[in-house]
């Protein structure tokens, strides 16, 4: 996978929790869920990062540490949906 060009590597679990939860938030002000495959696309993951945390992927870190903030779930055309929880939208601040 391609770096998105233009945005910050992001080296830690917490900074990509964050960068995600900004990005879900501004999704769900909108009234709708982001793609993993969007948000994925859209962060520069440090490689160290990669292969200490995600060795099973973005989808699995999420639901193991950070499930009580957001939502995952499929879509009609298979493709992966990620929202915010209430207390994730509590969090990132969604009014």
């Amino acid at each position: 996978m391609e770096a998105a060009i233009g945005s910050e590597e992001i080296w830690n679990q917490k900074q990509l929790a964050k960068a995600i939860g900004t990005s879900v938030a501004s999704a769900r002000v909108a009234g709708q869920a982001r793609s993993l495959d969007s948000i994925e696309g859209s962060l520069r993951i440090a490689e160290g990062l990669r292969a200490k945390n995600l060795r099973d992927g973005l989808q699995a870190w999420l639901q193991q540490f950070h499930g009580a903030d957001f939502s995952l779930e499929t879509d009609e055309q298979g493709r992966t949906l990620v929202s915010l929880t209430d207390s994730g939208a509590e969090k990132y601040q969604v009014r």
